[in-house]
């Protein structure tokens, strides 16, 4: 199980693959790299569990040909990680580093991460979609120009809220959010007519939310808005991507006042990877491409009226005019930050395969203005804030706890029986429960009001500041999912 410490302790290990951090990015490019069928097969063997019978018939191939493929599979990963420099000395060392991917929970997985396995899932199900990879037209996607840009001081400082924390110090018997916070409450189908997977992407308005049809395994190929009130869907725009990039996958989709905007990844086939911003009117119409760069590793995209924003795992933040989508500018001084919570910018934690190590974040600094502002030096280790709330774990007499306090360390409270939680959007914080029973249910606090609301079961989210919407499977109809807008909440 993931940890969260200030300090990566010696974990003792003798496999070489496993100790160093850039070994999981190697890894990553190298499945992406692989042929589709042996990358398919090493996905569903080490990450998914399968057995040799299940994953031939996943992919209508012998048990033979599975065996056979992991092997050439295993063979080209070492030597391409030997090609960069690592100092796996055996197949078996290779199997541990995939093996890995199927060890750790993936609900609690850090976002950054589990951004990069879902991507090299839906990479290796391309195969089952019949999208070939090979032989493409002369690229003429080309990464577009980056230029380093200073965030210009703000002249009159961002005021900060600092309302009064009211959270209990127990969740005790909590209610369903849907009985909660009725107002914020929509639904929407889990399938199409057709039988294709319809995914949350985002909340359009009151009455619309922003639904990613997936034909194939986490692949979103369509884009509908889906009016709660008439139950009916409207095309917005087919996703297929340019006619020179393979292996396509649109991700992370985020709506502004007036468009939609999402990046994806693709091949070129030179190998290049690219990442892609795209952006569509809220109406719908041809995707239109904002700009591209070479693979970056992004978190996370964030909207403004002119420029669209996204922070790279330790790599900084980056932005692209919404109007020309002309040159990629590179913010100077945000070099190993990564957002917390829109638009307010923090140290980016160090990820290692075990653990996940954060230097305590003892400032905030404002990606739109550059305004920074202090954290007080915390007991908690490493912690996660937003403009108005800091959360992190400890133990007290009762067992595990989630802390909630101001920026300044004011207002701190323990709550019971939360052993993780991250605050939401500045105001709520969300919790998994821990409890003597079998029920470990996800809790969402208002620190505003104190209201608590049970919204999925054990782990169903991975909580991060950045949340604006919970969604999860409705307990009294399996074809319907639950969506919480957390922005309607009064």
């Amino acid at each position: 199980r993931e940890r969260l410490t200030d300090t990566v302790p010696d974990r003792g290990r003798t496999d070489p693959g496993l100790d160093r951090v850039e070994g999981d990015t190697d890894l990553l490019r190298s499945l992406a790299g692989l042929p589709a069928r042996q990358r398919a097969v090493l996905v569903l063997r080490y990450y998914e569990g399968l057995g040799d019978r299940q994953i031939a018939e996943c992919l209508n191939v012998t048990e033979g040909t599975v065996r056979s493929q992991a092997s050439r599979g295993l063979d080209r990963l070492r030597e391409e990680l030997l090609a960069l420099g690592e100092r796996a000395q055996a197949p078996a060392d290779l199997v541990g580093l995939v093996e890995v991917r199927h060890t750790r929970r993936r609900k609690r997985m850090l976002a950054t991460v589990s951004a990069a396995i879902v991507l090299v899932l839906g990479l290796a199900w391309l195969v089952l979609t019949g999208n070939d990879p090979t032989a493409p037209p002369t690229p003429a996607t080309t990464p577009s120009p980056t230029r380093t840009v200073k965030v210009a001081p703000s002249g009159s400082p961002v005021s900060l809220p600092t309302n009064h924390i009211t959270v209990p110090g127990d969740v005790g018997q909590a209610l369903p959010a849907t009985s909660v916070w009725p107002e914020a409450i929509s639904k929407f189908p889990t399938h199409a007519p057709d039988g294709a997977e319809f995914q949350l992407a985002g909340v359009l308005d009151a009455k619309h939310l922003l639904l990613g049809y997936l034909p194939a395994f986490e692949r979103v190929t369509r884009l509908y808005a889906f009016d709660t009130k008439a139950r009916a869907t409207t095309l917005l725009a087919d996703l297929t991507g340019p006619a020179d990039v393979a292996e396509y996958f649109p991700q992370d989709f985020t709506v502004s006042d007036d468009a939609v905007y999402w990046w994806a990844q693709g091949r070129l086939t030179d190998g290049t990877i690219l990442e892609m911003i795209w952006t569509l009117p809220r109406s719908g119409g041809p995707p239109r491409l904002l700009a591209a760069q070479e693979q970056l590793g992004i978190v996370g995209l964030y909207a403004t009226a002119d420029h669209v924003y996204w922070d790279t795992y330790r790599l900084g933040i980056f932005r692209v005019a919404v109007r020309d989508g002309s040159a990629v500018e590179s913010l100077a001084g945000f070099e190993g930050l990564t957002v917390m919570s829109w638009p307010w910018a923090a140290t980016a934690p160090v990820v290692n395969f075990d653990v996940v190590a954060r230097s305590p974040v003892t400032e905030l600094r404002n990606v739109l203005t550059g305004q920074r502002v202090v954290v007080a030096a915390s007991d908690l280790g490493p912690i996660d804030c937003t403009a108005t709330l800091c959360s992190g774990a400890t133990q007290i007499a009762g067992g595990p706890a989630v802390v909630v306090q101001h920026l300044d360390g004011s207002e701190r409270t323990e709550v019971l029986p939360l052993e993780s939680g991250s605050v939401l959007g500045g105001r709520f914080l969300g919790g998994h429960g821990r409890t003597a029973g079998s029920s470990q249910p996800d809790y969402l606090i208002d620190s505003t009001t104190g209201k608590i609301a049970i919204v999925g079961s054990a782990y169903t989210f991975q909580f991060s500041p950045q949340m604006t919407y919970l969604s999860w499977p409705d307990p009294a109809d399996s074809a319907l999912m639950v969506v919480l807008d957390l922005g309607a909440i009064k």
